[in-house]
């Protein structure tokens, strides 16, 4: 019989190899860089992305004096062709006595609430109206005013001085009458005011938007919408504003 002899020793393992982790932090010259090329990088695109942030509020603009403008139809339509009005200078909430344009046309925006702050923002706020205040607070919402006017003087205001009240039929070249538009900002801060709630001819071009690259968007009493530069709209100012 063979015996068969057993090793009582065991093999271990061989250690496994250690490996070392080296984490590479940036040098100072190495950070200067990436910073002076994220600086590159934004000097490059920021003015592209703003004109972009610029032309998409343009066109939300636009959207909402086109909105304006169906609202204004169908007014007209269920008061025989009479046009709504501009209302006083302050451009608050007057019930029946004194409504301004937004109060008449809010129940066609979807409006159901009629008050100061309902007046000036939502539908009836140019998104590049960025002004917290006209400089008084008896105007508006606090002063708070949403950018869009309306042509008082050819188009009816609640006042002596100029036709309360005007049917569609006597405005001459609709395509050519201002009918609600983009207000010029100019006027905030200053003892009147008032025009920041009211489109109109001004004597020079601070009378006129300027707040979409240099000019204002612009409802039609056609109900077409376009926009103008400030220049444009100052050199044809008597053209069209004049409707009756």
């Amino acid at each position: 019989m063979k015996t068969v002899c057993k090793s009582s020793s065991k093999h271990k393992p061989l250690p496994k190899t250690r490996r070392m982790c080296y984490i590479h932090a940036f040098t100072l010259i190495e950070l200067l860089a990436v910073i002076c090329l994220i600086s590159i990088l934004y000097a490059i695109f920021a003015p592209t992305l703003k004109a972009a942030r610029d032309k998409a509020k343009s066109i939300q603009c636009m959207v909402n004096l086109k909105n304006i403008g169906m609202a204004v139809a169908s007014y007209e339509t269920d008061h025989n062709g009479w046009l709504p009005h501009g209302g006083s200078s302050a451009c608050i909430p007057g019930g029946e006595t004194n409504p301004s344009w937004k109060e008449l046309l809010a129940p066609y925006l979807g409006v159901t609430t009629i008050t100061k702050f309902c007046l000036e923002h939502g539908i009836y706020h140019c998104p590049s109206q960025s002004k917290i205040t006209c400089g008084d607070v008896g105007y508006g919402d606090n002063g708070f005013y949403g950018g869009y006017g309306w042509n008082f003087l050819n188009l009816g205001s609640y006042s002596s001085s100029t036709v309360p009240w005007v049917h569609s039929s006597q405005v001459n070249n609709p395509a050519d009458v201002f009918m609600v538009g983009d207000t010029s900002d100019g006027y905030a801060n200053t003892a009147t005011s008032y025009n920041c709630f009211y489109i109109r001819i001004g004597t020079d071009l601070t009378c006129q938007s300027s707040r979409h690259n240099g000019g204002g968007n612009y409802l039609w009493a056609d109900k077409h919408v376009s926009w103008h530069s400030a220049e444009e709209v100052y050199q044809k100012r008597n053209a069209w504003y004049p409707c009756h």
